[in-house]
């Protein structure tokens, strides 16, 4: 009965440690828990079988946690797990010629800082300079970035 007491609390508590590593990762009551049930699996081998059945108990679940983090850190491991798709998307600059500094324009959603503005007709994402500017509230453009416009309210 005592071996069936350390074997069961070693292996629970690699199998915890299995579901924190590969289902539940970050530092979970799993990861915890199955500390805990490796520690107390190798206490109960120390006390119920002497220093030589701790010291198997602690051979036994060192090997078994070596082959887990083996496994887990092979190469191949997380090929299905893992996401493969390049992002084929791109943030558009914005072309100098068509939007300059001091051209005016209107905000079509809050810039809260960023948000939405119309210039020459056509929709940008607009940055205001200082503070929140709301919907419908006439801008000057302070400067034009690469990909950013940054606006002020027209006074």
């Amino acid at each position: 009965m005592e071996v069936l007491t350390v074997v069961l609390l070693v292996g629970l508590g690699i199998i915890l440690l299995l579901l924190e590593f590969f289902v539940v990762p970050g530092i979970t009551i799993f990861g915890f828990a199955g500390f805990a049930a490796v520690i107390g699996g190798i206490y109960f081998a120390f006390d119920y079988f002497g220093q030589m059945g701790g010291m198997y108990a602690i051979l036994g679940s060192s090997l078994a946690i070596g082959i887990m983090l083996y496994l887990a850190f092979k190469a191949k491991t997380w090929d299905k797990a893992m996401l493969k798709t390049d992002i084929s998307g791109k943030v558009d600059s914005i072309d100098p010629n068509e939007v300059k500094q001091g051209d005016t324009g209107k905000t079509v959603s809050r810039l809260a800082p960023i948000g939405k503005i119309i210039i020459n007709e056509k929709y940008y994402e607009g940055k205001s300079i200082d503070s929140f500017i709301d919907h419908g509230v006439d801008i000057e453009v302070v400067k034009v970035e690469m990909t950013q416009i940054i606006v002020k309210p027209k006074k």
